[in-house]
């Protein structure tokens, strides 16, 4: 009896296992077949005598795009793209990779005058890539079936490319010939924790190639100072606004990008002066006081007066009398005015007067007269760099080098 028992067992468990198993195996197929498209690598390697090098600079690539397995089995169409980057900076102080020889693959081969890419014939996903110039490209994978798509890419540095150097301007409109001399003064640009000075005379109302060269894919940070002070150890810091401050019978204010104006003083006394907790280590900070008055004459009615800051120079007093009008120009950087004797001073976040430019022939209207701009190259896209700019790389695509 127990014998019989057991082979009934038996004869029921062999068909619910292989039941099971069947089951199993169908819904490991539906997942494979439903399973979204995953894209796990880019192979990149060197390819030693696959193609003729046309020029010394030329660098043959394997390319081999790794999926999910559950991919393997899907009806899936793969296609590359390959892009020749120019290293540049985005006006939403982001980093802009601009694209050029930018090329779709999909399953034929295509050329540029940077690069040469084929497809295998027998396997999308490989190809090979010959480029021909140093520089940065960027290759996408692209995998994608009738309701998604997929993208992965990296980025390749070929050689040792130059890098982009920093080119800064003020946001002036173009200065007559007659007048290209008459600059006055000196920022202090700071980057990787060196100090550059760059003189008026350099930078002028044109782009002035500071030769600093910066690496978009990495973090930077950008620094113009007006002055450098000293602190306890003696090493250079940057002039804040805090550092400098204005009094008119005796009340204080901190100077600021504005210009000062006052109006219908009769008697009154101004003094601009430097926080006197600071040492003052190098730089001058000059002031351009423009006065009118009541008066007989031309002469009476108007008047300049340009005075400054620096190390050896603490305070400036000026009295105004029966003045019904007064503007005061503060800043390190000054450029003459039209048909005039003067200069006007600005920082480089320049200044709030708009009668400078009433026809806003400045390069970026919506800026300060005076701010200064940036860009990475001759040809860059322009910025607004002003006092500082800082960006934080963030690592997006892997970078490999050949």
């Amino acid at each position: 009896m127990k014998k019989l028992t057991k082979f009934l067992l038996k004869i029921k468990i062999v068909p619910l296992l292989s039941l099971i198993i069947v089951l199993f195996s169908c819904s490991a197929s539906q997942t494979s077949k439903d399973a979204s498209i995953e894209i796990n690598d880019i192979s990149v390697a060197a390819a030693e005598n696959r193609v003729p090098k046309e020029n010394s600079s030329q660098v043959n690539l394997e390319l081999n795009g790794i999926m999910n397995e559950n991919n393997t089995n899907q009806d899936v169409e793969y296609s590359w793209f390959v892009e020749y980057l120019k290293l540049d900076i985005a006006n939403d102080k982001g980093i802009s990779f601009t694209s050029e020889n930018n090329t779709t693959i999909g399953k034929l081969e295509k050329t540029s005058s940077n690069f040469f890419i084929e497809i295998s014939s027998s396997n999308h996903l490989n190809a090979l890539l010959s480029v021909y110039n140093e520089g940065y490209y960027r290759v996408t994978l692209q995998a994608s079936k009738t309701d998604e798509i997929r993208e992965k890419s990296v980025i390749i540095k070929i050689g040792d490319p130059a890098l982009p150097h920093l080119f800064i301007k003020n946001n002036i409109p173009d200065v007559k010939e007659s007048v290209k001399n008459d600059f006055k003064g000196r920022y202090y640009l700071k980057y990787n924790n060196n100090i550059t000075k760059l003189d008026a005379g350099q930078i002028k109302d044109d782009w002035y190639d500071t030769n600093i060269e910066i690496n978009p894919f990495l973090s930077f940070n950008i620094e113009i100072l007006t002055h450098l002070i000293a602190d306890e150890n003696s090493k250079p810091q940057e002039l804040k606004n805090d550092n400098l401050k204005y009094q008119i019978n005796g009340e204080e204010n901190i100077i600021s990008i504005n210009p000062i104006v006052l109006e219908n003083i009769e008697n009154g006394k101004l003094q601009i002066s430097k926080n006197k907790d600071i040492v003052w280590k190098e730089g001058n900070f000059y002031i351009s006081f423009l006065i009118w008055k009541e008066g007989d004459s031309s002469s009476d009615r108007f008047q300049h007066v340009e005075r400054i800051i620096n190390e050896s120079n603490k305070n400036i007093f000026i009295n105004l009398n029966n003045v019904y009008l007064a503007k005061i120009f503060t800043g390190s950087f000054g450029l003459k005015n039209e048909n005039s004797s003067y200069f006007i001073y600005f920082g480089p976040e320049g200044t709030n007067m708009n009668e400078l430019d009433p026809n806003n022939l400045r390069d970026i209207p919506s800026l300060p007269f005076g701010y200064l701009l940036g860009r990475l190259g001759e040809n860059g896209n322009t910025f607004a760099l002003g006092s500082s700019f800082s960006y934080s790389a963030k690592e997006l695509e892997q970078i490999l080098s050949f």
